[in-house]
Formats: C-alpha cells, sequence, structure tokens
C-alpha cells in the first residue's frame, strides 16, 4: 500500500512539473496566466537562439524597433506587439496587443506569456476572477477568457513554430 501511494505522488509530481506545450486556464492550483510559459527545444547556442528571435521580430513585424521593448543580448528580449485575431468572441476576430519575453539556453528559449490588452480591457485575468463570492462561475467571463487563452495559444504556436525551423541557404 505505501508503494502504491508513493508511485502514485511520484506520478503526480512528474506530471504537474511536465512542461507545458502551451498557455493553461487559470486553476485553483495554477490560478494566474501572467507568468506561464513554455519551452522549444531550438538547435543553437544562446547566442544564437537569441538571433533567430530578433531576425523573426525584424522579418515579421512592420516597425521591430517599436516591437521589441527590451533587449539584452543573448540573454533576453521582451517584445509588445499588435494582431488584429487576438481572440475570437461571439463569432468575430477582436484585435489586441501583447507582451512576451523570450529567455534563451543551449538548445532552448523559453517564451513567457507577460500581458495582452484589447485596448479598453486588460486581459490578464486570475482563477478568482471567473468565480462569484458564492462561488459559483461566471459563465460569460470564463466563455470570453477561454477565447483570450486559445488566442494566446495561436499567437504563441505560430511564433514557436517559426522559431524551430532550421535555416536552408537558398540555391541561386
Amino acid at each position: 500500500m505505501k508503494k502504491l501511494l508513493l508511485l502514485s505522488l511520484t506520478i503526480l509530481s512528474i506530471t504537474i512539473n511536465a512542461q507545458s506545450v502551451k498557455l493553461t486556464f487559470p486553476t485553483e492550483q495554477n490560478p494566474k496566466l501572467t507568468g506561464q510559459y513554455i519551452v522549444i527545444a531550438s538547435k543553437g547556442t544562446a547566442q544564437e537562439n537569441y538571433q533567430k528571435v530578433i531576425e523573426y521580430i525584424n522579418a515579421t513585424y512592420e516597425n521591430p524597433s517599436k516591437v521589441i521593448k527590451s533587449d539584452l543580448a543573448g540573454k533576453y528580449v521582451r517584445m509588445e506587439a499588435y494582431t488584429s485575431t487576438l481572440y475570437r468572441n461571439i463569432g468575430f476576430d477582436l484585435d489586441g496587443t501583447y507582451q512576451l519575453e523570450f529567455n534563451f539556453r543551449q538548445d532552448k528559449i523559453k517564451i513567457t506569456y507577460i500581458s495582452s490588452n484589447n485596448g479598453t480591457n486588460d486581459l490578464n485575468f486570475t482563477y478568482s476572477d471567473l468565480y462569484k463570492k458564492n462561488g459559483k462561475p461566471k459563465k460569460q467571463i470564463i466563455k470570453y477568457n477561454t477565447a483570450v487563452v486559445d488566442g494566446l495559444n495561436i499567437v504563441i504556436g505560430e511564433i514557436a513554430t517559426e522559431l524551430k525551423k532550421e535555416k536552408t541557404e537558398d540555391d541561386w
């Protein structure tokens, strides 16, 4: 019985500590969206991975110098960008800004979600924002914020896909 309990606790702790491949909807155990991160495998040194992010930003955004909010060569990049399809609500694509932070290690890039905003509202909600004082869920708020998390995962997923790509030399 003790062995079974120990095995169950070990498996549970491994599952809890497993790296997520996308942001998750806030829960009682993980109550905040802000600060969640994913780690992607990206072959190269920290400096090479840093350069991939800089090149991605320069190639993707119209004003890369305005997108990059903070930059420490080879270690860290913080960006804030606008997208016309941040999330979908009641069948419509809605726009907004999002802020991400990139950290670099050998063969890894960590992408951390910092914040997002739709122009009128801060979209950084917590688990407690989703429930009334009596414990009942705020159904419309949950539905809306689920769309926000899904939209952020699409944006981060697209960035991660581009950063994972191996560079190929064009033959002239």
